[in-house]
């Protein structure tokens, strides 16, 4: 009925209608509409879940490879220039991964460490 009324444009009445209507029954209880609704919300949920551990996992993947170019990278800059200021230390751990993958180019040719932060 609720598609019929939905294809006359009756909707509005229908929800007036059930609203003064005292329904006693759960539509869960349905032996055809129940479980059709459990499936539906049991492979929305498994599906959200999937999707869910692939973000995860991608957020991880790369926060590991950002991580590590730091590291390495913070290396290189202590042994070309010495220890690192806090301030250029905090800079260093806000980079992007496409910033990290220029700095070790920049190490090389950089005359300090100010001209290797100015970008």
């Amino acid at each position: 009925m609720l598609i019929l009324a939905g294809l006359r444009k009756l909707g509005e009445s229908i929800r007036t209608e059930v609203q003064a209507m005292p329904i006693m029954h759960d539509i869960m209880d349905h032996e055809i509409i129940g479980p059709a609704i459990r499936q539906g919300l049991q492979q929305g949920l498994q599906q959200g879940l999937a999707e869910g551990r692939q973000q995860g996992l991608q957020e991880g993947l790369q926060q590991g490879k950002q991580q590590e170019g730091i590291s390495v990278l913070r290396r290189q800059i202590e042994k070309r220039f010495g220890p690192l200021a806090p301030a250029l230390e905090e800079r260093l751990s806000g980079l992007s991964i496409a910033e990290l993958e220029d700095l070790p180019l920049r190490v090389l040719d950089a005359q300090s460490v100010n001209d290797l932060f100015s970008f």
